[in-house]
């Protein structure tokens, strides 16, 4: 039988891992679920002690119950403090700051709020290290796009509170959303799928209704959102896939044998960053190389190899060289237009 002293130790860390489980307002947890936390924390302990627990450490700590319909369900107030034994090191105030700085947009809203005292602590730790490497650090280290920088469109913050809670909980939700090119806003039920933060717009990946092809809608477009109690009506769905497919580069997935002819010195960062895992670069005369690689036809890809101006040519497929062709003779017929009304 345990001693007294290793029973205190035990109630200790079962109280310390209790308090770390407990979520931050408004969501909540039973002792049910709080029960099961603990079970796969390797506490095995009945609903009944979890109860007791949660008085006990109610009288001490910033918890809360919700009381007004059963099962009661337990929350750290939403401003209470940050729970943390021991103290935040450098190194975690770090994670945190480059977590908020950088993966705020992926998070979901109700995370984030239970997050703000840790970020707020951070800033705290970090500001009192103001010597220490972690600091130092936070001025070394930047996230850069490597497009044009456009600024981020408005998004609501309530409706992308609603969206990230659907997500999470996987459920439907009922929006008003404007398409691109459309002010009025038209009314969609949709399943969520996943989130992807594409250079400064955020996009929800889901169906709509009763259909199983996958959309993309623009977050910044949605006028409202409200969660359903319905779940998601769940599909065979792998994001990496639908990424690596091409969608965020808004195509349909086809998959075409590229081939293109390049300027040698246009090319040169193709070496360490391919475009796809069967590449292949062939050096030709005149200081030209050949490019061959199995890539997503996308307009990101159209608009990619139109960057390089006269240092490319594209061969195959015939469809995306005549496209090409077309676009230029077009963007050379308007200068040449322009040149002529301003010389008359």
């Amino acid at each position: 039988m345990p001693s007294g002293k290793q029973q205190a130790a035990d109630t200790l860390k079962r109280h310390w891992a209790l308090l770390q489980a407990i979520p931050r307002q408004p969501r909540m947890a039973t002792a049910t679920d709080l029960q099961g936390m603990l079970k796969a924390a390797g506490f095995a302990v009945t609903k009944r002690t979890v109860e007791r627990d949660l008085q006990t450490l109610s009288g001490s700590f910033a918890l809360v119950s919700n009381e007004r319909s059963k099962p009661f369900g337990w929350s750290w107030k939403k401003d209470a403090p940050a729970f943390t034994v021991p103290g935040l090191s450098p190194a975690g105030a770090l994670a945190f700051h480059l977590m908020q700085k950088y993966l705020e947009p992926l998070l979901p809203v109700s995370m984030l709020r239970a997050l703000g005292p840790y970020f707020e602590l951070a800033d705290t730790v970090l500001g009192e290290e103001s010597a220490s490497p972690a600091r130092s650090w936070m001025i070394k280290v930047r996230v850069v796009h490597p497009g044009q920088l456009l600024l981020p469109p408005k998004v609501d913050p309530n409706v992308y509170a609603t969206i990230t809670e659907a997500l999470l909980d996987e459920r439907q939700l009922k929006t008003a959303y404007a398409p691109l090119g459309e002010v009025k806003s038209k009314e969609y039920t949709v399943h969520p799928l996943g989130l992807v933060q594409r250079g400064p717009v955020s996009y929800l990946v889901a169906t709509a209704y009763d259909y199983e092809d996958v959309r993309l809608y623009a977050v910044h477009r949605f006028s409202s959102a409200e969660v359903l109690d319905a779940p998601v009506c769940k599909i065979p769905f792998d994001l990496d896939a639908y990424i690596a497919s091409g969608a965020l580069g808004f195509g349909n997935g086809e998959l075409i044998k590229l081939e293109v002819m390049f300027d040698e010195h246009a090319v040169q960062h193709l070496y360490e960053t391919p475009l796809s895992k069967d590449q292949a670069i062939d050096a030709i005369s005149g200081g030209r190389v050949r490019l061959r690689a199995s890539i997503p036809n996308t307009p990101q890809l159209f608009w990619w190899l139109l960057s390089f101006g006269k240092g490319v040519e594209v061969r195959k497929p015939v469809a995306l060289r005549r496209e090409m062709l077309e676009t230029v003779q077009a963007m050379a017929a308007a200068y040449r237009g322009s040149a002529r009304s301003r010389k008359s």
